[in-house]
């Protein structure tokens, strides 16, 4: 019987990959990624054979389905919501990483993983020359634990009612001198850092160019060589998703 042996590419592929996918994700990746026919089963093997970890549960490894939350969106959920409501963790949610969750299904997940909030009574809430920000002038900006900034806009709050929104300023840069972001996409910056707002710093992802941005080290590469490695995570995603489509069928 012939054994499959990995090359040492294949195998940091799969050590790296394991951290950031499940099994079924990381078959499919590697599979199209080095143009093989593996099983979930075979990869499970090859990882568990090498000791390779992945820092979930035995039984989640092999779930279409991991978690409701990144483990990066669940620090920044646990942090936040211990200092705000559900709805306005929901909605910084929503907006630092383009999801789509309520205030209900916040609530239920810090109940159901025991998140308690520490948020004081309105009582004295302002300090003594302290400007709270809904009277904050259009055009203001605030920094964000994750590093991303807002700046306050001339638009009428759906959340208020009052004029003055606060939104994401690499988002409102791109919207401002290319036109809106079409659904399911996502403003990235090209050097990674979050707080570099100017235009040509920007490029526009789907979630699935992003993720596969991460497992290339993209913003680990010399600049000389980003737009091959953004080239080829784009056409990974591409693959990946008509995969996945036929599978569907």
């Amino acid at each position: 019987m012939n054994r499959h042996r990995y090359s040492p590419e294949q195998l940091e592929y799969l050590r790296e990959g394991y951290k950031a996918m499940n099994v079924p994700d990381l078959t499919a990746a590697f599979n199209a990624q080095f143009n093989l026919c593996k099983t979930e089963e075979q990869i499970y093997k090859a990882l568990k054979n090498r000791g390779f970890r992945c820092g979930r549960k035995p039984w989640e490894q092999l779930k279409k389905r991991t978690r409701m939350f990144t483990r990066e969106q669940e620090a920044f959920l646990q942090k936040t919501y211990r200092k705000h409501s559900a709805s306005e963790t929901a909605c910084r949610l929503n907006i630092d990483f383009g999801l789509d969750v309520t205030g209900l299904q916040v609530c239920r997940y810090a109940v159901a993983h025991g998140i308690k909030a520490e948020r004081k009574s309105k009582t004295g809430y302002f300090k003594p020359g302290r400007v709270p920000e809904n009277i904050r002038p259009v055009g203001a900006e605030r920094i964000r634990p994750t590093g991303a900034i807002d700046i306050k806009v001339d638009e009428i709050d759906p959340r208020t009612g009052f004029r003055g929104r606060w939104i994401c300023k690499h988002v409102h840069v791109w919207e401002q001198t290319r036109g809106p972001v079409p659904e399911g996409m996502l403003v990235g910056f090209h050097d990674g850092d979050k707080g570099n707002c100017d235009p040509e710093n920007l490029m526009l992802l789907s979630w699935a160019e992003l993720s596969r941005l991460h497992l290339n080290k993209y913003w680990d590469t010399p600049e000389e060589l980003k737009p091959t490695i953004l080239a080829m995570s784009r056409l990974q995603a591409k693959t990946r998703e008509k995969k996945r489509k036929i599978r569907v069928k």
